[in-house]
């Protein structure tokens, strides 16, 4: 029973304290896997239990009522159907809960995968609307095809986030506690999913909203101007339909062209806002899209262009008409007054604007102005020519007519260094404004994307305290850099808002500005996030950590409140205190229970969102925490199991001690109480047979009184030593006062038997002594071939037993003494037959008497030589055991003496073998010994008595199981160490062939090494290929490096195998052994090889030096500025951002080494060597580099690195003209003007205008 009930109670504990239930429905299929593997074995162990039961039933029928074993047997019988009914209900409800576990997890991992779906299906179809810029027709269709999945957004996301929370909250309601966190961050990774699609929604309609205002104000511009243009070119071509027969139809179609042309100045403001709203929309479009509205953007362009030059074609030949009419006078007013008034005009343009839309409109007037003085510069050059040639006629006139030119060239000067003048002091100053704004805006863009990158690069935090500690001051070493430059960059924005006028916002640098400032706002609100997240961060890890230290705190304080526990006491008030503590104790448990719990759910949440590399630390810590509990739980378990048991057994045994004293004290008295002394042969009969049943009562009770005896033997060998004598004591006077109470039952009887015969009562007192003797007689009859052999325990038992045999002998002496001599005296007297039959049975009386002494006396010499026998071998054998556990002291101070020793040699492995050899002596001087003990014990196991059979088992085999113990530790020991000699021997052997083989190759690299090596790169391959045969050598010799050196771990793996079989578990030693000649070993060919790489890497630079050189010496900067620029992809601004980075001092010079540094950091496919011959080019000797001038360089000849096509005439003139042009080396160059389209002509005068405002 108590076999069963303890494999049972494994079950149960396990039953009652199940593995916590995991959201993966794998697992959870394992562990119904589990529980029905666990049914399983509960089905075989059932018909175990039902035939433990009929054994245990059949006891029960036999026993007698008051039995106290029988009681004890139905109480456990009663205790294993409680127990089996709660495992089979446990096992069956765990199977429920297990498949009602995996439904909902398989449920719930079904949405959230379909969520997921859904969500990535809606996400492309998001990020594949992308906004058509300058097509409004196909935005609206993209804007009803984003509303459609918005309202799918909206319509699906209550409904499945619904059906997802429920799956979730249904999974977590079985789940352990650690689950949820992982339960939750999948729902929470769905509802930002969510969040995440509907802000795409949101950005995406924002984009749609913002691309269709710009095409429509682009269309609608466009179209406004279109038709402008239209009816324009209808009464341009109306006035070339024309002929201006007289000079008034040729001023009033003078006037008509004025007019014409100051409509056209106006419109060109309007023509300046599409090119603006164009390249707005062009600026992140596609190429296709951006084709699109740049041509037809460039159609109005052309067209605007050739409106331009008819109005000019037509205004020259209605001029020269009314020259050719005589109209002199009239044509130099006209010109006159045009002259004042756009001086006037030039007059009127602010010199000081204060605004970015304030400077374009004074640019735009400027440019108009800039128009007309080229298109009148043919009228002027016709008057200049119409006055000469009138001078040359009329001699006489040139006294009205010169001063006329003169006054009109000196107005025509003074005009065009008036727009001279405007230009630089308006135009160049707001090109410069504009410059600095937008180097500005590029620079803090560049400047805030690299923060917004550093704050974007979120890593997961850290779990630990000093990794989230770590972050959290990199975080504020990144936070005191911006708000550093925070005064500089919000004078900028108010700079550039003051700047910029409130009709300045759809203007290019207004967008930047405003993004800008948006991403500065975004910068802010990102670190404002992301300081508060690490604080968090830091608190939960601080938290955590603090949390884990107090709980390591207590189970250290529990461990050694564990470890320290004095041992469980025997004595009831003891074993009350002792409780009652451990009471508290648990209560404490059961406090730090729940801590833990929500520990170990702080701690699993945290791994599943800090780094990785903490999340493995704090596992581990958890698990560690988390084992060291559980321990420490079921220790304290265990420990109050133990006190309940030892309380219950305590308390029956002094109770039933209490009862059992009280018993026989009460019947002593009884004894003492109930037989009067008389002479009434009645009287005495009656006590006689009130006697008899007494003693039919007592040897009842002999069975408690036996089992109360061996309960408290049971008890003083469990009890503390302190209370074994106290415990000793009680079950000492127990047996003492149940003597007392037999003794004094057997003198009462002889005293009843005597007072029989004194009264004349013969043949009750002969009847009496005549029962004693069949009830003994045939006791000893039955014994007496029984062999009396055995352990010494047994034996001592049997020889108590006989003991009382003997002392109700001694007993019963006198009363057959006197029985004998009242028959001789009756049959003295008398002499007739009818005393025969008393003569026969006295006879019969002293033969049974003579007998049984004859078998007791025979049965005590037994007894006595089983007891020395017994006595003999429990000291022989005890000593024996003694001996083995010094044997294996010594042998364990040997194994210990080893793994400490770093070092281990030949000389070491040999004292160890004669000290393992001195063991092997010892024991085989002993094992003569240990085979007389063997065979003493088998010769007593071959007749020894039944009930000593299995302690006599135990015996031989503890004997023998302990001496192979300890040989087979000590021989294997032996072998072992033979073993490691030998690979010693073969180990040091091999190691010095290495040795000596490294020596010579350390030589011969060192001969090579010094050798210089050759600037060919023929003979520079021939070295290579020797250094490669040179190692492919060594690599030969690796496998018997590996093997020396592996050699010794495979010792270690033996003193492995030696602790595993050995007597004892002995701990595992942290260092494994080391030994010096394989340590120099290693060393040595580590260094060899160090050696042999660095040779060949310097082998390697020569040659890729050699090859370098050789390549370049046919270097060419037009090859490699080719292949910069196709590997810049954008030309001008990534080389810019490059010496933005590089320059630190913001001078546009960066040293020489700082240059070629940054280049090759780029990661563009270049050498250092390449790099000097580039620097060269720029370097002036001072060992700078000029940004200008490097950037200059490499946009000079950017269009080469353009797709080649075939070109027209216009532009292979175009190229020629500007190749011609430089040529020119003069310090003020001639400059070329173009007409139209394959026409040129210099133009000194008003270059410098023309490039001021392209570069504007």
């Amino acid at each position: 029973l108590d076999i069963v009930v303890a494999n049972l109670d494994g079950v149960a504990m396990q039953i009652r304290n199940p593995e916590p239930i995991l959201a993966d429905p794998e697992r959870i299929k394992s562990e119904i896997m589990d529980n029905r593997s666990l049914m399983e074995q509960l089905k075989h162990k059932e018909s175990i239990l039902r035939s433990v039961k009929e054994n245990a039933h059949e006891i029960l029928v036999q026993a007698k009522a008051n039995d106290t074993g029988a009681a004890e047997i139905g109480i456990k019988i009663k205790e294993l159907d409680a127990l089996w009914e709660e495992l089979m209900e446990g096992v069956t409800t765990r199977e429920n809960v297990l498949e009602d576990t995996l439904a909902k997890a398989e449920h719930f991992w079904y949405e959230l995968k379909f969520h997921q779906k859904a969500i990535n299906e809606l996400r492309l179809r998001i990020e594949g609307i992308q906004p058509a810029l300058g097509e409004p027709t196909t935005i609206e269709q993209q804007q009803n095809i984003l509303l459609l999945i918005k309202s799918e957004t909206l319509d699906m996301k209550p409904e499945v986030m619904d059906k997802l929370h429920t799956a979730g909250r249904d999974l977590c309601n079985m789940v352990a506690e650690e689950e949820k966190a992982h339960i939750e961050q999948q729902m929470n990774e769905i509802e930002g999913n969510w969040i995440m699609v509907t802000g795409m929604c949101e950005r995406k309609e924002s984009d749609l909203l913002d691309a269709m205002e710009k095409a429509m104000e682009f269309h609608h511009l466009l179209t406004k101007l279109i038709n402008w243009i239209e009816e324009t070119e209808a009464e341009v071509f109306k006035l070339y339909s024309g002929t201006g027969s007289s000079s008034s139809d040729v001023r009033n179609e003078l006037a008509a062209l004025s007019d014409l042309r100051s409509l056209l100045d106006e419109k060109a403001l309007e023509k300046e806002q599409l090119n603006q709203l164009c390249a707005s929309l062009c600026v992140g479009s596609t190429a296709q899209q951006s084709a699109s509205i740049r041509t037809s953007n460039n159609d109005l362009s052309t067209r605007w262009n050739r409106l331009y030059s008819l109005l000019n074609e037509r205004q020259q030949k209605m001029e020269k008409a009314l020259l050719e009419m005589g109209q002199f006078s009239q044509a130099y007013e006209q010109l006159l007054m045009w002259i004042e008034k756009k001086q006037h005009i030039l007059d009127d343009i602010n010199s000081r604007p204060v605004s970015l839309k304030e400077a374009e409109v004074e640019v735009c007037k400027h440019k108009v102005i800039q128009n007309e003085i080229l298109i009148h510069e043919a009228s002027l050059d016709t008057l200049n020519t119409a006055a000469k040639r009138i001078i040359a006629a009329d001699p006489n006139s040139a006294t009205s007519t010169q001063p006329m030119i003169d006054k009109l060239n000196s107005n025509w000067h003074m005009l065009v260094d008036k727009l001279e003048d405007v230009w630089v002091q308006v135009l160049d100053d707001a090109r410069k404004v504009a410059e600095n704004l937008g180097i500005e805006v590029d620079r803090w863009s560049m400047w805030l994307q690299d923060k917004d990158a550093d704050l974007s690069h979120i890593k997961p935090t850290g779990g630990l305290p000093e990794t989230a500690q770590a972050q959290l001051d990199d975080f504020f070493v990144l936070k005191a850099e911006i708000e550093q430059n925070r005064p500089s960059l919000e004078a900028h924005l108010e700079t550039a808002t003051k700047y910029l006028s409130d009709g300045d916002r759809d203007s290019w640098i207004a967008q930047r500005g405003a993004q800008l400032n948006k991403k500065w706002v975004q910068v802010q609100d990102k670190i404002g996030d992301r300081e508060q997240k690490l604080r968090i961060a830091l608190t939960e890890a601080e938290q955590l950590h603090s949390s884990m230290a107090e709980m390591n705190d207590w189970l250290n304080s529990a461990e050694s409140y564990l470890g320290c526990l004095e041992h469980i006491s025997r004595i009831p008030d003891t074993v009350e205190k002792q409780m009652n503590e451990h009471t508290k104790f648990q209560a404490e448990v059961a406090h730090y229970r729940e801590l833990m719990s929500g520990l170990n759910s702080k701690g699993t949440k945290l791994q599943y969102y800090c780094e990785k590399k903490d999340a493995i630390p704090i596992k581990n810590l958890l698990v560690s925490a988390k084992h060291r509990f559980d321990k420490v739980a079921s220790r304290c378990a265990d420990r109050m199991k133990q006190l309940d048991l030892a309380l219950q057994e305590a308390r029956y045994y002094f109770e039933s001690h209490a009862q059992v004293i009280d018993s026989i004290t009460s019947s002593l008295k009884w004894i003492d109480d109930q037989y009067a002394q008389t002479a009434c042969g009645d009287r005495l009969r009656t006590d006689l047979a009130k006697h008899r049943k007494f003693q039919h009562e007592l040897m009842e009770r002999q069975a408690v009184y036996e089992t109360i005896y061996k309960r408290g033997k049971t008890l003083s060998e469990h009890a503390p030593r302190e209370e074994q004598a106290e415990i000793d004591l009680m079950n000492g006077l127990l047996k003492e006062r149940w003597t007392q109470l037999v003794n004094a039952t057997l003198q009462k009887q002889r005293s009843i038997e005597d007072a029989l015969l004194t009264c004349g009562q013969f043949d009750e007192a002969l009847s009496s002594l005549r029962e004693w003797l069949e009830k003994s007689l045939p006791i000893l009859q039955n014994i007496e071939t029984i062999s009396v052999y055995g352990d010494l325990e047994t034996v001592s038992k049997l020889l108590d037993k006989h003991k009382e045999l003997m002392d109700q002998i001694y007993a019963h002496r006198d009363t057959l003494n006197s029985v004998k001599e009242h028959a001789q005296q009756m049959l003295g007297k008398e002499t007739d037959d009818s005393l025969n039959d008393l003569k026969e049975k006295v006879e019969k009386v002293n033969e049974d008497w003579v007998l049984l002494q004859e078998l007791a006396k025979k049965r005590e010499e037994q007894l006595k030589i089983a007891y020395d026998t017994a006595r003999n071998f429990s000291d022989e054998i005890h000593d024996f055991l003694d001996f083995l556990p010094k044997i294996e002291a010594r042998y364990e101070s040997v194994i210990q003496t080893h793994f400490q020793n770093q070092t281990e040699g030949e000389n070491e492995i040999l004292e160890q073998m004669d000290e393992v050899a001195q063991l092997l002596k010892e024991m085989d001087d002993k094992r003569i010994l240990m085979q007389s003990i063997k065979k003493t014990g088998e010769d007593i196991h071959s007749k020894c008595h039944p009930s000593a059979e299995q302690p006599m088992k135990y015996w031989l085999k503890v004997l023998q199981n302990r001496w192979d113990e300890v040989m087979n530790a000590i021989d294997n020991r032996r072998d072992d160490l033979e073993m490691q000699l030998r690979e010693l021997r073969a180990r040091e052997k091999m190691i010095a062939e290495l040795l000596k083989y490294i020596e010579e190759k350390s030589t011969e690299l060192r001969m090579i090494n010094g050798r210089s090596l050759p600037q060919e790169i023929d003979a520079l391959n021939r070295f290579i290929e020797d250094h490669e045969q040179f190692e492919k050598n060594l690599r030969e010799k690796q496998g018997m490096v590996d093997e020396a050196t592996r050699s010794q771990r495979k010792l270690f793996a033996v003193e492995e195998k030696v602790k595993k079989k050995g007597v004892k578990t002995l701990q595992r030693h942290e260092h494994p052994i080391q030994h010096p000649k394989s340590d120099q070993l290693s060393s040595r060919w580590k260094k060899l090889w160090i050696d042999s790489m660095d040779y060949g890497r310097h082998l390697r630079e020569m040659k890729d030096y050699l090859e370098e050189v050789k390549r370049l010496e046919s270097f060419s900067f037009e090859q490699w500025r080719e292949r910069y620029l196709e590997w810049t992809d954008s030309g001008k601004a990534r080389i810019s951002d490059l010496f933005r980075r590089i320059d630190k001092s913001g001078t546009g010079r960066v040293p020489r080494a700082s240059f070629i540094d940054g280049i090759i950091a780029s990661k563009f496919p270049t050498t250092r060597l390449e790099m000097e011959k580039v620097a060269d080019e720029f370097d002036k000797g001072d060992g700078m580099i000029d940004s200008k001038e490097f950037m200059a360089k490499l946009r000079s000849e950017f269009s080469k690195k353009l797709s080649t096509k075939q070109k027209t005439d216009n532009e292979k003139i175009t190229e020629e003209v500007v190749r011609q042009t430089e040529r020119c080396n003069c310090i003020n160059r001639y400059k070329i003007q173009k007409v139209s389209d394959g026409h040129y002509r210099v133009c000194p005068l008003f270059i410098s205008i023309f490039t001021s405002n392209r570069q504007f």
